[in-house]
């Protein structure tokens, strides 16, 4: 929940304007409807194409690519649940195959831009 698992959540804003932040506390929904952060990825296309942007080496507009992704949560299936969804935003932003994708996502790892902060549950 964001109470307790916003890690360092009151420093981010000191960032500035420039950082974007995603959320998505699954259990904080008072419906009871689980909302992961890959699903906000997924369905948020405007989001979707800010993710290929800011990590796509390639791109040459004000984005510059080069970005460093975080992604914290659960070790269980966060960390494969979201390189899946950045997997198909690189899949549909080059126009390749999922696997050529998940190679992609991959290098984000060996490169030091794709970081993990996990926890067992």
């Amino acid at each position: 929940n964001q109470n307790g698992d916003f890690i360092h959540g009151d420093e981010w804003p000191a960032f500035g304007p420039s950082l974007k932040v995603v959320t998505a506390f699954s259990r904080d929904d008072v419906t009871g409807k689980k909302e992961y952060v890959q699903h906000k990825l997924i369905d948020d296309s405007a989001a979707a194409t800010t993710v290929f942007k800011l990590l796509n080496n390639t791109d040459e507009d004000l984005y510059g690519g080069g970005a460093v992704v975080i992604i914290c949560g659960n070790a269980k299936h966060m960390p494969k649940s979201v390189q899946d969804a950045i997997a198909s935003i690189f899949a549909a932003g080059k126009n390749i195959s999922k696997d050529d994708a998940l190679v992609l996502v991959n290098r984000l790892r060996i490169e030091g831009r794709m970081k993990f902060e996990t926890w067992s549950v």
